[in-house]
């Protein structure tokens, strides 16, 4: 069975994020699902983005931070 999930992000991203996933031929949706299965897969994610990085663990202190 399939469920719908909300996500919010960018309007940019989410137009970059589904031109890309056209130029390769699926949807965004499906590109979106086969990165969550490697992800659950794999039990791990990497990034090649400094960003993501630098936002990520900036979450994570602030919340890590706020249970103190």
């Amino acid at each position: 069975m399939k469920t719908a999930i909300n996500i919010r992000m960018e309007e940019e991203l989410k137009k970059q994020g589904k031109e890309f996933a056209k130029s390769i031929g699926i949807s965004l949706s499906a590109l979106l699902t086969a990165l969550l299965k490697q992800a659950v897969k794999e039990r791990k994610v990497e990034f090649s983005s400094g960003t993501v990085n630098d936002c990520i663990e900036s979450r994570r202190k602030y919340s890590c931070e706020s249970k103190s």
